[in-house]
């Protein structure tokens, strides 16, 4: 199976990813986790994003 980049598809193909619980640990490095979780802790500080992230975090 040849291999290709994930964030590259053609156009005539619609974009579908399998999503599995976790699978960002396969995908994202230590530093690129954080950056996201300090990205979302700022930009959705205003959102409520922060009460469901504090209230699901003891299942991640």
């Amino acid at each position: 199976m040849k291999s290709r980049n994930i964030w590259e598809h053609p156009e005539n193909e619609p974009f579908i990813r399998k999503g599995v619980i976790g699978d960002w640990k396969n995908h994202l490095s230590a530093e690129q986790a954080d950056g996201l979780d300090r990205a979302l802790m700022e930009h959705g500080k205003d959102g409520g994003i922060l009460k469901l992230w504090n209230k699901y975090a003891e299942f991640l």
